[in-house]
């Protein structure tokens, strides 16, 4: 399956709380952290298109507990088909699925892809700052979308700051399908020791170049050399000395 982590879901919202969230720091890549984390756990295999430390985990030493490996966007992608039964954690996913400026065979390309992943068991975790920022293609095959809204330790207030230094903990709310509860709630100091908070993310994607058919050069065999004509004598009869030297010249029998 495929699960979509925004700050915001609709453009216009009547949402209390969504109407003031936060676009930037309010925990998606968190998100995409806590749940992989809980993936690990159960030694499932994870590719992230960041950094994490899961070393840091209390799990760590844990029987069965599965370090995440690290690829960049154009490796998960040129080797999706050879892995199975894996869970991804993609960040900023408009890098490099952006809703303009990418060619639309790089963008078929993904799709190809994304379509594929129920048969080798692959779920997909992905977050971007807005719902309209990255390609229709890959709104399409989302099935769940998650919302997280940051709230201050001490008294479980709404936090509206992306720069807010006081300890906080994430409430992660599904919007797509509705759910009234929080579907997840875990403290960002814990989440936070598993990855680099700080990280830019740079991941570009490039569709394999279609292969041009060669065109097929007809070969040629040599033409043979036409046959020469020999000169019958009774042709030269009536003509000078001169005049028979130049025809048979000209006939190759000089």
């Amino acid at each position: 399956m495929i699960f979509g982590v925004v700050a915001k879901l609709y453009q216009n919202t009547t949402d209390a709380i969504s109407s003031n969230d936060i676009i930037a720091g309010n925990g998606k890549t968190a998100t995409i952290v806590y749940f992989c984390h809980e993936e690990a756990q159960r030694g499932r295999r994870v590719i992230t298109n960041f950094h994490t430390y899961f070393e840091n985990s209390p799990f760590y030493k844990a029987a069965g507990f599965r370090m995440p490996e690290y690829m960049d966007a154009q490796e998960i992608l040129d080797g999706f088909f050879d892995r199975e039964d894996v869970c991804y954690g993609l960040s900023e996913v408009q890098k490099f699925m952006n809703s303009v400026g990418n060619p639309t065979a790089q963008k078929a390309w993904v799709e190809g892809l994304i379509s594929q992943r129920r048969k080798l068991k692959v779920d997909i975790l992905f977050d971007s700052q807005r719902i309209m920022s990255f390609d229709n293609r890959l709104r399409e095959h989302t099935k769940y979308w998650y919302i997280p809204r940051k709230f201050h330790m001490d008294d479980g207030s709404f936090c509206q700051s992306e720069d807010c230094m006081r300890h906080h903990f994430i409430q992660v709310f599904q919007e797509v399908p509705f759910e009234i509860l929080p579907i997840a709630m875990f403290d960002c100091e814990v989440i936070g020791k598993l990855y680099n908070t700080d990280e830019i993310i740079r991941d570009v994607i490039s569709a394999p170049e279609k292969q041009k058919k060669k065109k097929k050069v007809p070969e040629y065999e040599e033409a043979p050399e036409p046959k020469r004509k020999k000169v019958n004598p009774e042709d030269l009869k009536g003509l000078t000395e001169k005049q028979k030297r130049r025809v048979l010249e000209r006939m190759g029998e000089a």
